[in-house]
């Protein structure tokens, strides 16, 4: 075994710790589960003379540090907080996230002088932006199963609707806010080119899901169609991204200037959406891939997701549980890479080379890949989402990239947006009729926990291993 795949290995097993011990495991029993495990490893080892039962009792190990590493997290974490719940006070404190706007509200994370974050909701005409400093008077609420999520921004309670005592703009322009501010031009010429739904689903693609407004209707068809994922923020926005900066910084600078100009740029998009996990975990993947280039090493695609989940973990273990989109978007490119891959190759075994194929395999196994999750979190999950995802996907980063000329014109020369904007529609609409389509669908309701998740995956994997038995006996008998 070499040392990348020993690092996988490692990783993956740390990475599975964190998840097990976020979802509510008591680490006794992670450690009373890891100790029977490596004793059965080691007896089925010198019962068998193979030495991968000692490998698989020593990354045993590996899943409780990570399970460790949730537990001292969590206490570090809640052993600083200072907040008092349920009584009126006044607090004063930064804005340090993009105010996210609807018809009824805004809302935002502020972060006070002892270092607590606090999610705050606010009537939505009041004018406020990233950094100014606001005085509040209100409850502040812990955090409960609705607002659970938000333990990804190391957020510690709420307030909704507090009375604003003071407020005081940001001193001068800041780099954070002016990619903000880039993010909102660009929002803005897509509302103003496009069909409202168009414009959401537009939005949602580019710069994510915290800049589209759905209709209640659009987003519940989505919900149902099993689309939802296609404007959290993943690899294809870091993908087209590197390709068009290489295309263009490839005709006046080299390879070296291409990757520093690349490595600025994807910073600053990523900082320009918000940060969301799923596109933090594909920059960390692009970032390696143009490291790879530059070194003239070859790039391993499944080390680079665990290594960039890793990484991500470390930082800020709550991510894996609390943050769905990075759930999904981690489980779905595993899915591909360790799932679809095998099945395209053997599929081209078989004298069958069509890419709608391939497309058929890679959404299959990012279904399956993440429809656990989709029980666990939303209740349900979609069967007409596998014909609908295999009907958009394709046309997904051509529509990226058509939509990001149309804003990125439309900023300095309306008028022409506007012609841009008739094309983009036309494809949008079409998308968005398919999305409506398979919305109408009826869904499969189920509900499941920690044990149905184990189980799911472990079912799954042994159906993986029996297909790659199968494959590898088929190609040998040719």
């Amino acid at each position: 075994m070499t040392l990348g795949q020993k690092a996988f290995w490692f990783f993956l097993f740390f990475l599975i710790g964190v998840g097990v011990a976020s979802a509510g495991m008591s680490f006794l029993w992670v450690v009373l589960c890891a100790t029977l495990f490596c004793c059965g490893a080691i007896f089925l080892a010198v019962l068998g003379g193979t030495k991968k039962w000692i490998a698989l009792a020593v990354l045993v190990w590996m899943f409780v540090a990570g399970a460790l590493y949730y537990q001292a997290y969590e206490r570090t974490f809640l052993r600083n907080v200072t907040v008092v719940y349920g009584t009126s006070q006044e607090i004063e404190g930064r804005v340090v996230s993009h105010p996210r706007r609807t018809a009824a509200s805004q809302e935002m994370i502020i972060k006070t002088e002892q270092g607590n974050r606090i999610f705050v909701r606010l009537n939505p005409f009041i004018s406020v932006s990233y950094a100014d400093t606001l005085l509040l008077n209100g409850k502040i609420s812990p955090l409960d199963e609705k607002t659970a999520y938000l333990k990804r921004g190391r957020v510690v309670g709420t307030m909704l609707f507090p009375s604003l005592e003071n407020h005081q703009k940001a001193l001068g322009a800041s780099f954070v806010g002016s990619l903000y501010m880039v993010r909102d031009a660009f929002r803005d010429v897509l509302f103003k080119t496009l069909s409202y739904d168009n414009a959401s689903l537009m939005a949602g693609l580019l710069l994510g899901q915290e800049t589209a407004e759905f209709s209640s209707d659009f987003k519940d068809a989505m919900k149902r169609s099993g689309t939802t994922h296609l404007v959290a923020l993943s690899g294809y926005n870091i993908s087209i991204l590197v390709v068009a900066i290489a295309t263009l910084m490839g005709f006046v600078t080299g390879r070296r200037g291409v990757f520093w100009v690349s490595i600025l740029v994807i910073l600053g998009f990523v900082i320009m959406t918000g940060a969301e996990s799923s596109v933090v975990r594909a920059a960390l993947m692009g970032l390696l891939i143009l490291s790879a280039r530059m070194l003239s090493r070859v790039y391993n695609f499944g080390n680079s997701i665990v290594a960039a989940a890793f990484v991500m973990v470390l930082y800020n273990p709550t991510v894996l549980y609390f943050d769905v989109g990075f759930a999904l978007s981690f489980l779905a490119l595993l899915g591909i890479v360790y799932g679809a891959t095998p099945l395209v190759i053997f599929a081209r075994s078989r004298g069958i080379t069509s890419r709608v194929v391939e497309i058929f395999f890679e959404t299959l196994c990012a279904q399956l890949a993440v429809l656990p999750i989709l029980v666990v979190t939303f209740g349900s999950f979609s069967i007409s989402g596998f014909l609908a995802n295999v009907l958009l996907l394709p046309s997904i980063p051509f529509t990226m990239f058509v939509g990001a000329l149309v804003a990125g014109v439309g900023v300095l020369l309306p008028a022409i947006a506007h012609f841009g904007a008739i094309f983009l529609g036309v494809v949008l609409s079409l998308q968005t009729d398919i999305i409506y389509l398979f919305g109408s669908f009826p869904v499969v309701e189920a509900s499941g926990g920690l044990l149905f998740v184990f189980g799911y995956y472990v079912v799954l994997m042994c159906a993986f291993y029996l297909f790659l038995s199968y494959s590898r006996s088929y190609a040998h008998r040719f």
